[in-house]
């Protein structure tokens, strides 16, 4: 029981990381034929609060949310860059190359989120090392994250 107050203690200086890596994976996917509208972060800072306007799009404009870690400020903080796109436009009438771009978008989030997730799990499953600085309990830790996953299969499993 103290192991973990010590792990928890010194893993606290991680937090500030965690949540900012939280907020990346937070990061909200384009919004098709929408605009968004009140745009906040939350009480923790982790994610964005807004309301859809479905009528505001001219042109069927949707949004596109660029989430970034402001490293000018001090701590670090998140921040966001919200991009208006023609996600609805066509050529000709005929070729939707708005709603191209609204897929290459979403995609391109959905991988990007990919660099944040891998972080958190290093500052996750890292944390009995920092604070002993023995590397192999890292590999404990892992060992034993791979023993609940299997449980949780074969229970599934039945």
């Amino acid at each position: 029981m103290v192991f973990l107050i010590i792990i928890a203690f010194v893993f606290g200086s991680q937090v500030q990381e965690l949540k900012l890596k939280q907020y990346l994976l937070n990061c909200p996917y384009p919004i098709f034929n929408g605009v968004a509208e009140n745009v906040t972060f939350s009480s923790d800072q982790t994610r964005l609060l807004y309301d859809i306007d479905y009528n505001a799009g001219l042109n069927s404009t949707g949004n596109f949310f660029e989430c970034y870690i402001d490293t000018a400020a001090s701590p670090d903080a998140p921040s966001v860059s919200i991009n208006a796109k023609s996600y609805g436009a066509t050529a000709f009438n005929v070729i939707p190359y708005g709603w191209y771009a609204w897929v290459g978008d979403t995609i391109t989030v959905f991988f990007s989120k990919a660099s944040p997730l891998i972080d958190m799990l290093f500052l996750i499953l890292n944390a009995p090392s920092q604070v002993t600085n023995i590397s192999w309990f890292s590999y404990i830790n892992v060992i034993l994250v791979l023993f609940i996953i299997l449980g949780v299969i074969l229970i599934a499993r039945g």
